[in-house]
């Protein structure tokens, strides 16, 4: 149980991240962040989404996690953390850079930063989830 709190709290903050970095026009137009409650089709604020995620992170308190089966969910996590995330920003779940994406003084190739790797994220991480148990 603390894994799947884990697993969906790595979304919930995708959502929120999403919301940081959507403009005002998407916050209203988007499934999954508005403003505040009514000024968009979404259901769930941005203060909704982070006690939700509060939620979460007491349930992986509560339930803990052995830390290689946490590492592999959150490899697993990043198909849909990636994919929420960008379909808020862009629109679309699967988006490829056009150009290096800098991280924390890092260059990261724009290779690296595809739907594949995002896949190859995910059953690498399950497979490591399920040796694990």
């Amino acid at each position: 149980m603390g894994y799947l709190c884990l697993f969906l709290l790595i979304i919930v903050h995708g959502i929120r991240e999403g919301f940081t970095w959507a403009t005002n026009e998407q916050r209203h137009s988007n499934i999954f962040i508005t403003n505040r409650i009514g000024e968009g089709i979404a259901k769930i604020d941005y203060h909704g989404w982070r006690s939700i995620e509060y939620i979460l992170i007491l349930g992986v308190g509560m339930f803990g996690a052995k830390l290689i089966p946490a590492i592999a969910v959150f490899m697993m996590a990043q198909l849909p953390y990636n994919g929420i995330l960008h379909k808020i920003c862009t629109g679309k779940f699967w988006y490829s850079r056009k150009n290096d994406f800098p991280w924390m003084g890092i260059t990261i190739p724009k290779w690296l930063l595809t739907p594949v790797t995002d896949w190859a994220l995910f059953f690498i991480g399950l497979s490591i989830f399920l040796v694990s148990l």
